[in-house]
């Protein structure tokens, strides 16, 4: 390898459930029940096989169709097929967890993103992308005078009103090009990617893992009361204690950290949010060094750089309008979080185990250091 590429093997172990989205989302009816806890993903086309050999195809269509009351449970075994059968139709099969959804109360379970072969695994582009908002973070906290301007910006555009898709999209964007774009490959316009030092910080994919390493994982909104609140909604997650194992590989000649300081930066992160979000939930305690939050459901703070650039006292104030402002509905009452002292002021939550967890929690470590 060059001199100037320094690969780094990364073991990230989920200190609790993680999930990051395909995109899918099985429906009531391509999912099934089954003995010990678990749930069968259902390949379709093997399933209506399965009903054309049984000589009930015609009614597996019909029903499929046109009732929507009928569990498909009820109606397999309502028709003879057993848990066997069944088996042979599934694309793989997942632990239940902890949810506490019946067979009655159906909703749909957002598939994490699988090779292939259909093995989970992590995208290097997720795993970046968690990257670049904690080092983006540390930059802001370090270095606040740099982007007085920004700041300032984005405190006088903090009033449009936009959808959340758009919302102070030109506002963030400026800011990662004053971070980032040093490079100076084409100095007549800035904002341009081939300027992006980022280039320099190359993340493969994970190594596969396994859908015994997976479960079911309800969403849960817990309050800075610590009242909660269940949601109809599951999450195929990678399990506590799992090892999550990739290449990090930094080009010195684009990239301007050091792997070292990328941990510092981890750190800084996890003491900002802990100190502007966590320590106003009941019962909840620091994070321990080297926490990262990857994925799906992890809220608000993972995922923006509000209360870095603003720091606590302003953020406090403005974040709520920025839910305003970007078709928050009111019903979500974040009017409330400034008195609340914590904006938003819902803490996403899972369980596993009997054990409460906040979603997306790994420990990222250098193998060797």
């Amino acid at each position: 390898m060059k001199d100037y590429l320094k690969a780094y093997e990364i073991v990230m172990t989920t200190l609790s459930p993680v999930f990051v989205g395909s995109g899918h989302e099985y429906a009531k009816k391509e999912y099934l029940f089954l003995s010990d806890n678990r749930i069968g993903i259902l390949d379709m086309q093997k399933l209506c096989m399965l009903m054309k050999t049984k000589g009930i195809s015609e009614e597996f269509e019909k029903y499929y169709i046109n009732d929507n009351k009928t569990p498909l449970d009820v109606w397999v075994n309502n028709h003879g097929i057993s848990e066997t059968d069944i088996y042979e139709c599934t694309r793989y099969i997942i632990s239940r967890g902890d949810n506490v959804l019946s067979r009655k109360t159906r909703t749909q379970i957002m598939e994490h993103i699988k090779d292939p072969y259909e093995n989970p695994y992590i995208p290097g582009s997720s795993i970046k992308g968690m990257l670049k908002t904690i080092i983006l973070s540390g930059m802001l906290i370090e270095n606040g005078k740099k982007y007085d301007f920004e700041r300032n910006s984005f405190l006088r555009d903090v009033n449009t009103r936009e959808s959340r898709t758009r919302y102070m999209k030109r506002n963030i964007a400026n800011i990662e090009t004053k971070a980032f774009n040093t490079l100076g490959y084409n100095a007549d316009k800035l904002s341009d990617s081939v300027n992006s030092n980022m280039s320099g910080l190359i993340v493969g994919d994970s190594d596969a893992l396994s859908n015994e390493q997976m479960v079911l994982c309800q969403k849960i909104e817990r309050h800075t009361d610590g009242t909660e609140k269940r949601l109809n909604l599951l999450r195929e997650c990678i399990k506590p204690g799992t090892e999550i194992r990739f290449v990090l590989t930094l080009d010195e000649t684009r990239f301007p950290l050091g792997i070292e300081e990328i941990l510092e930066y981890i750190d800084i992160f996890d003491k900002m949010y802990y100190e502007s979000f966590v320590r106003y939930y009941k019962g909840m305690e620091c994070l321990s060094q080297g926490t990262v939050f990857l994925g799906g459901g992890t809220g608000y703070l993972t995922k923006t750089i509000t209360y870095p650039l603003l720091g606590y006292e302003k953020a406090i104030d403005v974040v709520p309008r920025i839910f305003e402002n970007s078709g928050v509905s009111r019903e979500h009452k974040h009017y409330m979080d400034k008195r609340l002292k914590v904006s938003p002021h819902i803490l996403k939550m899972t369980k596993f185990e009997g054990r409460y967890y906040q979603m997306g929690m790994c420990n990222f470590r250098v193998k060797g250091k």
